[in-house]
């Protein structure tokens, strides 16, 4: 299995997701990508963020979203 990098993490062709701009949630609920317009619309929503404050907590914290949403939790 060949894998490309994403950042830091190690993505493989399987793993890969389709740019689907009708899907309106995550694919992966554990990790944030913010390369996806719809999961960037998505998590600001969903974490009551902009998307500046979601690109801030992913560069502090990495791509967890349970970092990220702890990471906001102490911002508030």
């Amino acid at each position: 299995m060949s894998a490309r990098w994403f950042g830091h993490l190690a993505i493989s062709e399987e793993m890969k997701m389709t740019d689907d701009t009708k899907h309106s949630g995550p694919p992966d609920p554990s990790l944030i990508n913010l390369n996806q317009a719809h999961e960037v619309r998505y998590w600001t929503k969903e974490l009551g963020v902009t998307e500046a404050q979601l690109r801030a907590a992913v560069r502090e914290v990495g791509h967890s979203t349970s970092k990220v949403r702890a990471y906001l939790k102490l911002k508030r």
